[in-house]
């Protein structure tokens, strides 16, 4: 289930590093823990699952490697959790969406258009919560 609120966090946390970007072993450290291999199974997953969906979203890339890498998880057949430490940056659509949250009531209209979407999946939602934040920046 898509969290509103951590997605906002998500997006704070790479905004602030600006230009350079944010490393995803940092990004890992704050939402995940200290040792990424230690972490609860439920924590772990809920933060790649909202990783994909900002990505697939178009609100973050990676400054270092090639799209094919997406945002630096690496997949292992075994089940491993392992990444690129790639430095992250907003996109030019995620950094106009952090605006929009950050305004008053801007997470709260936010987390309301994802609420409407209703059984749409994460990224569908994501993108309707987008556009409806947007709509009511112009209105």
């Amino acid at each position: 289930m898509l969290q509103p609120a951590l997605v906002q966090q998500i997006l704070e946390a790479i905004g602030e590093g600006e230009y350079v970007g944010t490393r995803l072993g940092q990004l890992y450290k704050q939402f995940v823990g200290d040792d990424v291999q230690a972490a609860s199974e439920n924590d772990y997953l809920k933060f790649v699952y909202h990783m994909d969906e900002i990505y697939d979203a178009g609100l973050i890339k990676n400054r270092d490697l090639k799209p094919e890498y997406r945002w630096g998880q690496s997949r292992e057949l075994g089940g491993g959790r392992s990444y690129a430490n790639v430095h992250l940056i907003l996109t030019p659509v995620g950094a106009e969406v952090l605006k929009e949250l950050n305004k008053p009531k801007g997470l709260d209209r936010f987390i309301q258009a994802i609420r409407s979407a209703g059984a749409v999946a994460g990224q569908e939602a994501l993108k309707y919560g987008i556009g409806e934040l947007f709509k009511g920046s112009v209105g």
